[in-house]
C-alpha cells in the first residue's frame, strides 16, 4: 500500500469530525485537535501508513486502551474507528494530553520533575511485563 502522508488538511471531516489543527506528526500518522458534534474535543489519531505491522499495531493499541480505560494515566479512548480493511482510514480519538512541561511547569524544580515521571513509571510498569 502507498505510504501517505500529509493527507488532510485543516478544516476536513473525517466520519463526523472536523480536523481543527495538527498537534503532531509521528512515523505512523498524523494526531489532529478535532471536534466531533457528539463527542466534543479531542485529539484524532490518524493511522496515513498500513505498511507492515503497523495497522496490527495501531488495532492493539485501541485494544489495550480499552482494557486499562479505568487504569490512572491511560489516556482514555473516547471513540475509534478501526475498519476491517487496510484500505479505509483507521483513527483513534482521545482527550487532549497536556505535555509534562506544562502539567508542571517550565521552570519547575527537580523534585516535581522526579514525583511526575514517578507516576509516569507506575503507569507504565504493568505494562513491561
Amino acid at each position: 500500500m502507498a505510504h501517505q502522508r500529509d493527507g488532510f488538511q485543516r478544516g476536513q471531516r473525517l466520519d463526523g469530525w472536523t480536523l481543527r489543527k495538527r498537534l503532531g506528526r509521528g512515523g505512523n500518522g498524523t494526531v489532529w485537535r478535532a471536534t466531533h458534534p457528539k463527542y466534543g474535543e479531542a485529539a484524532l489519531n490518524i493511522l496515513e501508513r498500513r505498511d507492515g505491522d503497523r495497522w496490527q499495531r495501531f488495532r492493539d493499541e485501541a485494544k489495550v486502551m480499552r482494557a486499562h480505560r479505568d487504569d490512572p494515566g491511560v489516556l482514555r479512548l473516547v471513540a475509534d474507528r478501526l475498519p476491517s480493511s487496510k484500505d479505509k482510514t483507521a483513527w483513534l480519538a482521545t482527550p487532549i494530553a497536556r505535555p509534562l512541561d506544562r502539567a508542571i511547569g517550565r521552570d519547575s524544580e527537580l523534585p516535581a520533575e522526579v514525583a511526575a515521571f514517578a507516576v509516569y513509571a507506575r503507569t507504565l510498569a504493568p505494562f513491561s511485563a
